[in-house]
């Protein structure tokens, strides 16, 4: 352990050019052995911040000791940086609290640099103590500091103060076991002057930011987001993986700004389920959703701690908890063996005959076989229920044979066991093994015991689509953790931090590096505006911040007029300029053959745009960039251009983004709440997007066949079809796959581009349709591949009388839907024959349709017919029959005829049951309505 002052990290972008300016941590270590104001001398130094240097000092007269916090020079110099500087001291001192660090003094250095005089800390930080336990604490360990900082927090948010910055840096353990906040240097206090900054800046660390911070509204920012950081600190000291692993800082914080944050299950699911949901709710996206004050956080954790046994009052403070027992202690070690599962060994690899391969392998056929069918019919249908049950049989027959072999591990494409493929399916299956190693998923056990409810539950998981269904925080790891599967075992990695041991050391000495970042561009100074920028109030302020950078940078003069004539620049010059920039680096990458270079640069700006649900921001730069290019460029390339930019900048996974944000429904915050993002204008949408999707190529086709089946925007959904017709030729086998998962509303248009077309593919694709296990695509495919109407009345009333029932609801549907008017006297005939009350009540319900469809007139005339057919005692299959009738004339009729059946039909009679009179005075009345009639209380028309 060491001892150590107060050091303030705030996040400053790296540099994006180096300058000669002197080491910072030189001109800090001269500093030692001197003292300063007479008063204090410096003894060590301790760090050195991107804003400030910290010692360990002794007051000369009395030897109290200290921590002396220094302002860097060159941001004493900036009256708006000091006095952010000095404000640390005044909010600290604040609250009387053994959780904050107590501000001795405040003064000015001999070189007018504002120090703070602190009282000086023993022990380690949480980061440092994490790093110390291999990147993992224990829960008790974990759940202990968060109440004591939430304990702190309590005294600071009810006097308006919020931290704004915690993270395992800023939390200090003393060797006395107690738990102070550092670095308040970018707290707010409500109602504190001087406090905005420039829109679109952010104070804070990423990895620990509430999203309405990282989105810069700063009189957004309450005391929910410091129980955001709490939350984002437990979910990286509990699982080893930060929050917003960004390539940059600045990616960092557009991830913090715009996704929301993962459940802890995914990355640890063998955590507690009462630890997730308290971490899962203090990092929910809506801050209306986390907890609503430190004090109900708190409480929470208190629950969780005494949950798992660890919350014995501390006898110095009753409000405190005492600190879990060291990690070797009987009790930790017992605490860490319920939280950690059980490793497992994994054999050589199988013969190609063993038992279990066999065995498994006879489970995934029978798998294959189910998965289909679930997603064909759903789980009513009585194929889908009898695959389920031929599944369950063969794994409860595995695992009587040996209950521990039935297991298997995961490549991205195919299961394994014991290093022999036992599943490898083919699309659109090959998604299960995808998605569930996507989601960190790589081994699967099932135990004995295994009952077909939980069976069921886990293929509802293998077919989930994670664009589709599920929000864009969860993934298929999270869903098969929520199912809570008792006899399903299953091991998850973090898939960001997966690799050899060497890969993994590599990722810590990095992730350790990355708070440091921010002292190499201190001592590099090309910090200085960045820092400048933090207190920017006017545009006006910026450009005199942006001067006093190019000072700092030492730009020679001519330089300098250079950068000052350029900003000065009116903001809607700089965007003209940078269209020109972008179309003349386009061209030039395009004339080299690396036109990849400018695309996808352009392609990571639209899906930032995207995620930030500015779709007019968005299409206006896409049209203004290929209006330079048609100006730039000469007109006779034919468009080439505009659709190599459209290409290059909305590549398919761009597209599926922007049709899926576009398409996800925002709701809007209720009246005082907080604010959320406006609804999409899908009008605006589609009418910019249509143009684009013309310029795209067959590369897209997939995500549009993904995309059109779940919107139900007319016009977006016009636009996609558009697109799929125009690159269909030469695909159509590709799209027979995803078309069995549509409504029959969706695929039929796209079954017409078939039909229309009639290429070799699209009559092959035809052809596999017109044997699939759908039965309205079979029907439909029948249809558009008959070559008369009185072929295609042939083979639907052949299925309609042979077929299992699906499929003859099915054909019925398609004669009505095709108008095949040769179908009529067969139906007629088919309705009158007496073996029709034997049919499903279904299927009758569709004779009755499809015949009035073909022929209004005849169909009303044999409806009234079958109303006014009966016994002398009700019969239930005639009397089912007869209700269907009322209700079709009830919804069709318009004739006097009708009306009179009804009437007579809803008459107290032995052979007109309740139901019929029923369903047959709710007829009356609605044919009598449509006649401009009135029925009297005696059951009469006047």
């Amino acid at each position: 352990m060491t001892s150590r002052g107060v050091l303030p990290e705030s996040v400053i972008p790296p540099p994006s050019e180096v300058t000669d300016a002197p080491d910072e941590k030189q001109r800090a270590r001269a500093r030692l052995g001197m003292t300063v104001k007479n008063k204090w001398r410096i003894d060590s130094l301790l760090g050195v911040g991107g804003m400030a240097s910290v010692y360990a000092a002794t007051h000369h007269r009395n030897g109290s000791r200290a921590a002396l916090k220094i302002l860097h020079a060159e941001f004493a110099r900036d009256v708006g940086i000091r006095e952010r500087f000095l404000r640390e001291g005044y909010v600290a001192n604040k609250i009387d609290h053994p959780g904050r660090v107590a501000i001795l003094d405040d003064d000015i250095t001999e070189q007018d640099e504002p120090f703070l005089v602190m009282e000086l800390l023993d022990g380690e930080t949480v980061q440092q103590l994490w790093k110390r336990k291999s990147r993992k604490l224990p829960v008790a360990e974990a759940l202990w500091i968060a109440g004591e900082v939430l304990l702190t927090l309590e005294s600071f948010h009810a006097e308006g103060i919020v931290h704004r910055d915690l993270k395992p840096a800023n939390i200090f353990i003393t060797k006395d076991n107690v738990v102070k906040l550092l670095d308040f240097g970018v707290a707010r206090m409500r109602g504190a002057p001087g406090d905005k900054t420039k829109a679109g800046t952010a104070l804070g660390t990423p990895s620990f930011m509430a999203p309405e911070q990282a989105m810069g509204l700063t009189e957004g920012v309450d005391g929910r987001a410091d129980l955001f950081s709490i939350g984002a600190t437990l979910y990286a000291v509990l699982s080893g993986q930060r929050l917003h692993q960004g390539r940059s800082d600045n990616e960092a914080f557009i991830l913090a700004a715009t996704t929301p944050a993962p459940s802890l299950a995914r990355i640890a699911p063998e955590l507690p389920a009462s630890v997730i949901g308290l971490v899962d709710k203090a990092l929910a996206w809506d801050k209306r959703n986390r907890f609503e004050s430190a004090a109900q956080m708190r409480q929470e954790v208190l629950r969780v701690l005494e949950e798992v046994g660890a919350s014995v009052p501390r006898r110095s403070s009753p409000t405190s908890t005492r600190r879990p027992p060291p990690d070797d202690s009987p009790t930790a070690v017992g605490m860490r063996a319920a939280e950690e599962p059980a490793p497992h060994d994994e054999p050589g690899e199988a013969e190609p005959d063993d038992p279990a391969v066999t065995r498994l392998t006879e489970v995934f056929r029978r798998m294959e076989r189910l998965l289909p069918a679930v997603r064909h019919y759903g789980w009513t249908h009585p194929d889908a229920d009898n695959k389920l049950r031929a599944t369950f049989q063969a794994i409860v027959e595995a695992l009587r044979a040996d209950g521990s072999l039935v297991h298997w591990t995961l490549t991205p494409y195919a299961f394994e066991h014991r290093r022999r493929t036992v599943w490898e399916p083919s699309h659109p299956l090959d998604l299960v093994p995808y998605n569930l190693f996507a989601a960190g998923v790589r081994r699967v056990q099932l135990l004995p015991g295994i009952t077909e409810d939980e069976l069921r539950a886990l293929c509802e998981v293998l077919l989930l689509d994670p664009l589709r269904d599920l929000a864009p925080e969860d993934d298929v790891a999270a869903a098969l953790w929520e199912r809570r599967l008792e006899h399903v075992r299953y091991d998850v990695v973090s898939v960001f931090v997966e690799g050899d041991a060497a890969d993994r050391e590599q990722f810590w000495h990095e992730a350790d590096d990355l708070e440091g970042m921010a002292r190499r561009a201190a001592e590099e100074k090309a910090n200085r505006a960045e820092a400048a920028a933090m207190v920017i109030d006017t545009d006006a302020a910026a450009l005199r911040a942006a001067r006093r950078a190019a000072s700092a940078l030492a730009l020679d003069p001519v330089a300098q007029r250079a950068l000052g004539t350029q900003l000065v620049m009116s903001p809607d010059r700089w965007s003209e300029r940078f269209v020109e920039v972008v179309a003349d680096a386009f061209l030039n990458a395009r004339r080299y053959k690396d036109v990849e270079l400018v695309t996808e640069p352009m392609a990571a700006s639209a899906r930032d745009l995207i995620l930030a649900r500015r779709f007019e921001v968005l299409f206006g730069m896409h049209d203004a960039i290929e209006k330079a290019l048609d100006a730039l460029a000469p007109r006779q390339q034919g468009g080439a251009l505009a659709t190599e930019l459209a290409r290059g900048m909305f590549p398919p996974d761009t597209m599926r983004l922007l049709l899926r944000e576009a398409t996800r429904i925002v709701t809007t915050a209720a009246p005082g709440g907080a604010a959320q993002p406006a609804p999409v204008d899908l009008d605006l949408v589609a009418q910019r997007l249509a143009p684009i999707l013309h310029k795209l190529g067959s590369e897209t086709l997939p995500v549009a066949m993904e995309v059109v089946g779940h919107t139900g925007h007319e016009a977006l959904r016009r636009a996609l079809l558009g697109h799929v017709e125009r690159t269909l030729p030469g695909h159509e086998e590709g799209v027979v796959d995803a078309l069995m998962t549509l409504d029959l509303d969706v695929a039929r248009p796209i079954l017409k581009m078939f039909a229309a077309s009639r290429t070799q593919g699209a009559l092959g694709a035809l052809k596999r349709l017109s044997g699939c296990a759908n039965a309205a695509l079979r029907c439909e495919a029948i249809a558009h591949l008959a070559t008369s109407p009185e072929q295609i009345r042939d083979e639907l009333l052949s299925l309609a009388e042979s077929a299992p029932p699906d499929v003859r609801v099915a054909a019925l549907r398609t004669l009505a839907h095709h108008q095949v008017r040769a179908a009529g006297p067969l139906l007629v005939r088919r309705v009158q024959d007496s073996s029709f009350h034997q049919l499903t009540l279904d299927e009758r319900r569709e004779f009755l349709g499809a015949l009035y469809t073909l022929n209004p007139a005849r169909g009303e005339s044999v409806a009234v017919e079958l109303l006014q057919r009966h016994g002398l005692l009700a019969d239930d299959a005639a009397e089912q029959t007869r209700c269907l009738s009322a209700e079709l004339l009830g919804r069709e009729a318009r004739s006097q005829e009708a009306l009179d059946a009804a009437l007579a039909a809803s008459k107290r009679r032995p052979w007109n049951s309740q139901a019929l009179r029923d369903a047959a005075g709710a007829a009356a009345e609605a044919i009598a309505a449509r006649l401009g009639k009135r029925i009297s209380t005696a059951g009469e028309v006047p």
